[in-house]
């Protein structure tokens, strides 16, 4: 896992990122989003469900616009579409 120094120099090479939000502390969150909105890259935070409304606004606000924060777990999104009964994505007689 990257720390925040390794991820922020990241951003500021021009690199876009997605980050799972659950393992970093708020703090560091803040400053990942700044950093996406001075550098106008976006960061994707994964798993930030179980962050309060005051985190995910503060930051929403610091990212201006470059931050999308995905609320909905992707383990429960892989876990619909799991099992023996999994039908095709690309439609009938296609695969």
């Amino acid at each position: 896992m990257k720390d925040e120094r390794q991820i922020i120099d990241i951003l500021r090479a021009r690199g876009g990122l997605i980050v799972d939000g659950s393992k970093r502390r708020p703090d560091e969150l803040l400053e990942m989003a700044r950093a996406a909105a001075n550098f106008r890259v976006p960061l994707v935070l994964r798993n930030m469900e179980d962050r309060t409304q005051e985190q995910l606004l503060a930051i929403a606000r610091a990212g201006k616009g470059r931050v999308l924060l995905e609320l909905d777990s992707v383990r429960e999104q892989r876990s619909y579409y799991a099992g023996p009964y999994e039908r095709s994505r690309t439609g009938p007689g296609l695969s």
